[in-house]
């Protein structure tokens, strides 16, 4: 399909979703528990990261699914919002799935709706489009998913992964206040409790005013295995340039690690739009 194309089928598709959709934005995980389990809980299919923040998830998660896919595993990368089209929500090796395939997984989502829910328990389009990719990833047997988070955590759809195998925290501030609340702290503690019981989860975003403490004392709390970046490692860049970064890192536990580079062209075949 040409390129105008195949923007012109994912627009109807994503116009068809919105109808099909509750409107605006409702915080919780029933509908689209309901609708997963109709689904036959495609998420539990396959191992996830979860990146979740406030700044910064998208290219944290991007970065991530690079470094997985260039390791050899089937990697899809889940994102969002989208620039040109709702193709771009979800990758698998750095590419664009077809708009059949997004079609053929939307209209067993469809199905599942018309038999187990009501106009007024509908899920957001957000919902179904997270929906949606989770069946295309259980589908397309992927290794492993790196799965940014829309809002918050605690009661974002993608906190219904299956599998999580680590969660990561970017930096966090005030966002979505009306819904998160109306301090840092807060708002730290919403996301935090995406965190699952007895699995690792990594904090880089580095502030010292208060968050990391209730990153430690949630993983605490529930026995995972957390780790601040900002106590654990060190990097020193010395190489910054329009094509990447060159640095080296070091770890708390005695590793070093010389010349790593981040290139952008690598990096811009997960976040740009083809």
């Amino acid at each position: 399909m040409a390129d105008k194309d195949i923007v012109k089928a994912f627009d109807l598709l994503e116009q068809d979703i919105l109808n099909e959709s509750s409107p605006g934005i409702r915080p919780g995980l029933s509908r689209i528990a309901k609708c997963l389990n109709s689904l036959g809980n495609p998420q539990r299919n396959f191992k996830a990261i979860h990146v979740l923040g406030t700044n910064g998830k998208g290219s944290t998660a991007s970065t991530l699914a690079s470094i997985l896919t260039s390791s050899g595993l089937k990697t899809a990368l889940y994102t969002s919002p989208h620039l040109i089209h709702m193709g771009e929500r979800l990758r698998i090796n750095g590419s664009v799935l077809s708009p059949q395939k997004w079609c053929d997984a939307w209209h067993k989502v469809r199905e599942s709706l018309q038999v187990n829910s009501t106009t007024e328990t509908r899920p957001t389009a957000f919902e179904l489009m997270t929906a949606i990719s989770f069946l295309i990833m259980a589908n397309e047997n992927v290794d492993v998913a790196v799965v940014e988070a829309g809002m918050g955590g605690r009661l974002d759809a993608t906190n219904l992964l299956g599998n999580v195998i680590l969660s990561v925290f970017t930096s966090i501030s005030l966002d979505h206040t009306n819904f998160l609340g109306d301090t840092l702290s807060q708002i730290a503690s919403e996301k935090f409790a995406a965190i699952r019981p007895k699995i690792k989860a990594l904090y880089v975003g580095g502030q010292a005013n208060g968050i990391e403490d209730i990153f430690v004392a949630r993983c605490k709390k529930i026995m995972s295995e957390g780790h601040l970046f900002s106590r654990e490692c060190v990097i020193r860049p010395w190489h910054i340039s329009i094509d990447g970064v060159v640095y080296d890192l070091w770890t708390s536990r005695g590793h070093y690690f010389d010349a790593l580079e981040t290139s952008w062209q690598v990096l811009t075949k997960f976040v740009t739009p083809r």
